[in-house]
């Protein structure tokens, strides 16, 4: 259903006249590199924390 929306979308696209301020191209670079940063913090918390199970200590 998402893809033919946005297919629609795009076919049905007109010019638009809008303003986008400059910091919206640094706050967007933020997101994307916290998503990043985060996913990797949270990959290596997940695999230590099954490494762990797998291998306990006596």
């Amino acid at each position: 259903m998402f893809v033919i929306f946005l297919l629609l979308a795009l076919a049905l696209a007109r010019p638009v006249h809008a303003y986008a301020d400059p910091g919206t191209g640094t706050m967007l670079y933020q997101v994307v590199m916290a998503a990043i940063i985060g996913g990797v913090f949270q990959f290596r918390k997940l695999a230590s924390f099954f490494r762990r199970r797998r291998n306990p200590k006596k």
